[in-house]
């Protein structure tokens, strides 16, 4: 991943030193349309999306794509914050913003993979999670 001060153009911290849960300009992490683009460049059809449903997140898991999502550490809620680039860009992040990627669901829950755990959690609770950021995602094109 290219390097940056902007999460949407590439990844702002160090990935191997740096601490979790801060936000730019310290150590933060990346955002989807950077990740997408580098999966394309392996040759995978990935597309950055913002403002997915919960209908679109069950159409493209039963589809069998995986899904990958932002949420917040574990699934939990942090305030999102507008910071700027030394471009002057503005761009929303947060607090503890965190990767993970949806494998399924059921009637209730929302089944992700994270650090190659499976978890299973209510889905009100990652919809609160998911949506701090946007409701933000890498999908199969």
């Amino acid at each position: 991943l290219p390097l940056s001060d902007n999460p949407e153009l590439g990844f702002v911290g160090n990935v191997t030193t740096d601490g979790w849960g801060q936000i730019p300009p310290d150590a933060y992490g990346v955002h989807a349309p950077p990740v997408a683009e580098l999966l394309r460049k392996y040759g995978l059809p990935a597309v950055a999306v913002k403002g997915m449903t919960l209908e679109d997140v069950k159409a493209e898991l039963a589809e069998g794509d995986p899904i990958i999502v932002w949420v917040i550490g574990n699934m939990v809620y942090s305030s999102p914050v507008k910071v700027y680039d030394k471009e002057g860009t503005a761009v929303m992040v947060a607090p503890y913003e965190h990767v993970v990627i949806l494998v399924g669901y059921d009637e209730t829950t929302i089944t992700y993979i994270n650090n190659g755990f499976f978890y299973s959690v209510p889905t009100d609770v990652f919809l609160t999670s998911w949506g701090v950021l946007g409701n933000m995602a890498v999908i199969h094109d």
